[in-house]
């Protein structure tokens, strides 16, 4: 697990989760890492989000001094979007009957297959995701002891989000974060 008090932190909570928001330098990007309460199941908290708590999870945080422990990780994935395209409206893109003229006129283009792949890698240095990189960065000067603790030693979620306009970037779950 890594460890550090934060000064720079943010905190929220809500029925049966708590969270930390990590900011990026520049202050532009930031990581929130949900955990649920003890007692609480992920799934509920899933659940929660799903039904519009993400948005009140993104504009809810307040600034706290919060001791945040989670551990290291990387996660590679690979999901093919064809059937959730189609079932989103778009199904003749995968057809011949697919019209992508205003594109080129040298062939009749339809779409055989869109996958989605993923990188997310988190350790002390920094988080990684997909092809861009941020440095965390520290204070030299001693903090006051944090007034929270938010400890994800226990399946947990995290977004990471553009603070100004609260868009989640990646969203995605930790089920073991002893492996």
């Amino acid at each position: 697990m890594m460890s550090a008090s934060m000064h720079r932190t943010s905190y929220a909570s809500g029925p049966g989760w708590q969270a930390a928001s990590l900011p990026y330098v520049g202050g532009e990007l930031a990581m929130a890492v949900v955990v649920p309460d003890d007692g609480s199941d992920l799934a509920d908290v899933e659940r929660a989000f799903t039904e519009g708590g993400l948005g009140r999870l993104l504009t809810g945080f307040r600034a706290e001094r919060v001791l945040v422990e989670i551990p290291r990780w990387t996660f590679r994935s690979r999901v093919p979007l064809n059937a959730p395209l189609q079932q989103l409206g778009m199904p003749t893109a995968f057809t011949d009957a697919a019209d992508f003229s205003a594109m080129t006129a040298a062939e009749r283009l339809q779409i055989a297959a869109v996958l989605h792949q993923g990188f997310i890698a988190v350790d002390e240095a920094g988080t990684e995701a997909a092809a861009a990189t941020a440095v965390a960065t520290r204070v030299a000067a001693a903090p006051a002891p944090p007034r929270l603790v938010v400890r994800a030693d226990r399946a947990f979620l995290f977004v990471i989000h553009d603070v100004p306009t609260r868009t989640p970037l990646f969203i995605g779950r930790v089920s073991d974060p002893a492996e």
